[in-house]
């Protein structure tokens, strides 16, 4: 897992997200995606809403891909809830 801090060249910037959380196609990094994925669908609820009107979660976003040719990003507002969620993943 790679901690990359956004610019305006990043997907999503320009709503706001600062903060990229990049992960490759080794083992390692699919074990954390899960692990992370799964952190922040219980702390702020899924992605996207798909009841009567798809709305995007304010808080983070993903682009997921299989396979080991494209890395995975979650898109997070603020760079806090990176340490916050390693150190509750530590534990």
């Amino acid at each position: 897992m790679r901690v990359i801090k956004s610019d305006g060249r990043r997907n999503y910037f320009k709503q706001g997200f600062t903060t990229i959380l990049e992960f490759d196609g080794s083992l390692k990094d699919k074990r954390m995606r899960s692990r992370v994925t799964d952190y922040f669908r219980a702390r702020f609820g899924p992605t996207h809403d798909t009841y009567i009107r798809p709305q995007s979660n304010e808080h983070w976003r993903a682009q997921f891909y299989s396979g080991n040719t494209r890395k995975s990003k979650i898109y997070l507002r603020d760079e806090a809830e990176v340490t916050l969620m390693l150190l509750t993943l530590e534990q």
